[in-house]
């Protein structure tokens, strides 16, 4: 692709994107009722224009249905536009956790898109209503769906360790079974078993290959990640890590803690952290997750520095001195 070819794609991109945004606040205006297709577009919008205020009208219109339905969610859409008044959440940050939010609970409220159908193994819809053998396969094969939206990392770097926060909203569209294929947007990335008592995923996302082993027993559960590959979320360039964590909760709250080990010079190599994730599921088993990490690292380049220092210029000090000692 030539240059040229290259602006002109990324200008109707951009086009796209704005007339998609526009057709929305249309509707709104016209009082058409939105879908999970318009949210979207609006997240599709935000994440282009990360700085950019939501609209007045299209922030009340959903948050009023937000605060009759879900009370609890309507709290830590709240508890968000607090923080980003004082400061303590970018404008970006808020944007994609409201657009997550939003979407996840337009799905919760049954606007189903239909995408998870789309995405199901093409036997077994063929395999439709037709008795026992279909019945087999649903019970033993299935599908996950996986939409991440809204994962933004706020830093602050200081010279002993720096200190981070990560949100992040995802929805999860589900179809059981015993052993299911894994999509990211509708791109195949994994594998799971899902026993009910027991469980394991093991996918690739977001640079990283992770392994999930899970234990699920009256409504609790307790399970490890792990993961290794890139760390994308740094905030100048992507770096090598291992992380492991433990995690544990219900069906509606889940708190975990982990430590990581990477080559981020900038932030620190060694950093610790906790995991609280609210999780919501709909009438079809479709879930929300949303989650808040913050975490310390330390052990930067300018403390190994000193330290190379340290042990190289002690030695040539303290010899004289022993010597006329």
């Amino acid at each position: 692709m030539t240059w040229t070819q290259t602006v002109e794609t990324a200008w109707e991109s951009k086009k796209a994107v704005e007339a998609a945004f526009q057709k929305v606040m249309d509707k709104l205006d016209s009082g058409e009722e939105l879908t999970p297709e318009d949210i979207q577009a609006v997240q599709a919008y935000l994440e282009r224009y990360p700085s950019r205020n939501i609209p007045q009208a299209l922030r009340s219109h959903l948050e009023e249905a937000v605060q009759q339905a879900d009370p609890i969610l309507k709290a830590r859409l709240d508890q968000a536009k607090a923080d980003q008044a004082s400061g303590s959440l970018s404008q970006a940050a808020f944007n994609g956790l409201w657009a997550g939010a939003m979407l996840g609970f337009m799905k919760q409220a049954g606007n189903q898109t239909g995408a998870q159908t789309v995405a199901m193994p093409a036997a077994k819809q063929a395999a439709g209503s037709s008795g026992g053998s279909s019945g087999f396969w649903d019970f033993l094969f299935g599908h996950t769906n996986t939409l991440e939206h809204s994962k933004k990392t706020d830093w602050s770097t200081g010279w002993l360790y720096s200190t981070y926060a990560k949100y992040s909203t995802t929805v999860e569209e589900d179809d059981p079974g015993i052993f299911k294929y894994k999509t990211n947007n509708g791109i195949f990335n994994g594998v799971a078993v899902d026993l009910g008592v027991a469980s394991v995923d093991i996918d690739a996302s977001d640079w990283k290959l992770n392994a999930s082993p899970q234990i699920s027993v009256g409504g609790y559960h307790i399970g490890v990640n792990g993961s290794v590959g890139l760390n994308t979320d740094t905030g100048w360039l992507p770096m090598p890590e291992i992380n492991l964590s433990l995690h544990a909760g219900t069906e509606q709250h889940d708190t975990g803690a982990g430590l990581k080990v990477s080559t981020d010079i900038w932030n620190g190599m060694v950093g610790v952290y906790g995991v609280d994730s609210n999780i919501s599921k709909d009438s079809n088993g479709n879930k929300t997750v949303n989650s808040v990490e913050t975490g310390a690292q330390t052990v930067n380049g300018l403390e190994v520095a000193a330290v190379v220092v340290a042990v190289t210029v002690a030695p040539v000090v303290a010899l004289p001195a022993l010597a006329l000692a």
